[in-house]
C-alpha cells in the first residue's frame, strides 16, 4: 500500500476510501493487503487489509508462523519468524495456500533463542549473523530449524556469544532479526579477578605471571612499571626479612627536663612478622581469544 488514492481535498474521499497498490519494496513491511479479485492496472478492486484471509506464502521454514511481503514480488508473502500477519493454517506445498490474520500482535515482541555455534571477541564495528534455534527465556522447549540472527554495532567494544547462550532478538523495520539482550564482551587483554576454583570461562586464560602478585599501575618514564614487567619477592622471604631478628630503633624524640630532644631507642625485638594489610586471594585471569 502507498497511500490514499484522492487527497483530502479531492471529492468524497472520505466516504470511497481507495487505497494506491504498487509492487512492495523492504520499506512496505506491514504495510499490505491482499487482493481478493484480479484488479488490472490503473482500476479500482477489492483488497482485504484487516482480519482474516486467504493468501499464498513462501515459506523460508516449515516452522515459521508469520509472514511479510516480499520485496519485488505481487504473487506471495513469504514466511518469516516476526511479521504483520500470523499464519493460522497452510496447505500442502511451497509457496502454500494459508489462512493468515493481519496484525495479531505488536511485531517487536522480544523472542528467544539459544545460540548453536558461538564466536568469541568479533569486531563490533559490524554486525555478526549467529545461528540459533528458538527456545523460551529459560533455554528450554528448543525446537525448529536453526536461523540466523544479528548482533547490534558498538563501536570500541567486542561481540562475544558462546554456544548455548540463550539471547532475546527482536525484527527490525527491514525484517532483520536483531538480538536486543546483551553480546557485548571485553575486548582482548583486558584482566579480571576470578574468585573461582572451576575452570575460566571461554575466551579467558589464567594469567599465570600475575600468580601470587598484587597488580601495580603502570607509570610512564619508568621502565620498572611498564606494563608487563613484574618484580618483588614472594611473601614467604619478606616474612623473614632475610636477616637475622634485631632491636629497631625508632625516630621518636621527647622533650626532657633539660628542652633536649634525644633520640629514643626501643627495647623490643622485631621479628619479622607478616605485616602485609588484609588480603583476599582471586585468580587474574586475561582476555586471550
Amino acid at each position: 500500500m502507498d497511500g490514499p488514492l484522492l487527497s483530502a481535498h479531492e471529492g468524497d474521499w472520505r466516504d470511497r476510501t481507495a487505497i494506491k497498490a504498487v509492487v512492495p519494496t523492504a520499506n512496505h513491511r506491514g504495510l499490505f493487503g491482499i487482493a481478493v479479485e484480479p484488479i488490472p492496472a490503473g482500476k479500482l478492486g477489492l483488497a482485504c487489509l484487516a482480519g482474516v484471509c486467504l493468501a499464498k506464502v513462501s515459506f523460508q521454514e516449515a516452522s515459521h508462523q508469520f509472514c511479510d511481503v516480499t520485496p519485488g514480488q505481487i504473487s506471495h508473502l513469504t514466511s518469516t519468524l516476526a511479521g504483520a500477519a500470523q499464519i493460522l493454517w497452510r496447505d500442502a506445498g511451497n509457496p502454500a495456500w494459508c489462512l493468515i490474520r493481519f496484525s495479531p500482535m505488536p511485531t517487536s515482541r522480544t523472542q528467544w533463542a539459544i545460540v548453536q555455534s558461538g564466536f568469541v571477541n568479533e569486531d563490533a564495528t559490524a554486525p555478526k549473523s549467529v545461528p540459533v534455534r528458538r527456545c523460551d527465556w529459560q533455554g528450554q522447549n528448543v525446537q525448529g530449524e536453526p536461523f540466523y540472527v544479528h548482533t547490534p554495532i558498538c563501536l570500541g567494544k567486542a561481540t562475544a556469544l558462546f554456544e548455548g547462550s540463550v539471547v532475546g532478538y527482536q525484527a527490525d523495520a527491514d525484517g532483520h532479526l536483531m538480538i536486543m539482550t546483551n553480546c557485548f564482551d571485553d575486548p582482548f587483554g583486558t584482566i579480571k579477578a576470578w574468585n573461582k576454583t572451576a575452570p575460566v570461562p571461554q575466551g579467558w586464560t589464567e594469567l599465570s605471571l600475575a600468580a601470587g602478585r598484587f597488580l601495580v599501575g603502570a607509570e610512564a618514564g619508568k621502565p620498572w612499571y611498564e606494563p608487563g614487567t613484574f618484580g618483588g619477592r614472594p611473601l614467604e622471604d619478606l616474612g623473614q626479612h632475610n636477616h637475622p631478628d634485631h632491636n629497631a630503633i625508632g625516630a621518636i624524640y621527647y622533650q626532657s627536663g633539660t628542652n633536649q630532644l634525644d633520640r629514643f631507642v626501643s627495647p623490643l625485638q622485631h621479628v619479622g612478622d607478616d605485616l602485609t594489610p588484609p588480603w583476599y586471594a582471586v585468580r587474574w585471569i586475561s582476555r586471550t581469544h
